[in-house]
């Protein structure tokens, strides 16, 4: 386990990834998110959706299912909810545009379609952190 400072002593350009447990269920939340969205491998034997947007406002949100890409709702993805999760979720939420709804409440749309529930005390208690060196 990582303290705060050997967090903080990682480069710029390092990846932080800090794991949380939702009950049966990993939350994975990364400072910049980019690897989530591109890492569909992250799923293999399970499902996972991810969820990014960036500084520029370019937004992603990325299912996958056993290692495959099975519904991409990001600015060059599918407009049509593909997967019945995102579906239920969309329902849920009232409205028909995922790539909107992503941009505009994409934790919301990501819990939803994931069927997680985290409450405040499932991410701010203990996590399990990992550092990445930059790839680039």
């Amino acid at each position: 386990m990582l303290t705060q400072s050997e967090i903080e002593d990682t480069g710029l350009d390092d990846v932080r990834v800090a794991a949380f447990a939702l009950g049966p269920h990993t939350l994975l939340v990364e400072d910049n998110g980019l690897l989530g969205i591109n890492s569909p491998a992250l799923s293999r034997g399970t499902f996972a959706v991810s969820c990014y947007r960036s500084i520029n406002a370019d937004t992603n949100f990325v299912v996958y299912r056993d290692g495959e890409v099975v519904a991409d709702h990001s600015e060059e993805g599918s407009a049509e909810p593909s997967t019945p999760e995102v579906r239920a979720a969309m329902a849920a939420m009232g409205s028909d545009d995922p790539l909107e709804t992503a941009f505009d409440d994409g934790l919301e749309l990501l819990c939803r379609t994931a069927g997680v529930r985290p409450t405040v005390a499932d991410v701010t208690g203990t996590a399990r952190w990992v550092i990445i060196p930059a790839l680039w």
